[in-house]
């Protein structure tokens, strides 16, 4: 099973935008888009996010992606 993105992660990337967090936040939307996971509305929210994800400064985050 994919690990989920919850709101509860989402909160912690407002209070901490540190590139261990939005790796943890990238590696589950990739999951979950990879699995197929999400409806029409999602996938376009995350592609959304993955435009600006690709473009972070940290290796790890785009990895994760």
């Amino acid at each position: 099973m994919t690990e989920r993105l919850t709101q509860t992660d989402v909160a912690k990337l407002l209070n901490d935008s540190s590139p261990d967090a939005r790796a943890n936040a990238a590696a589950k939307i990739a999951g979950q888009f990879n699995a197929g996971d999400l409806n029409a509305t999602e996938r376009g929210l995350a592609e959304q996010i993955f435009r600006v994800m690709v473009q972070d400064a940290a290796l790890r985050v785009r990895e994760a992606l």
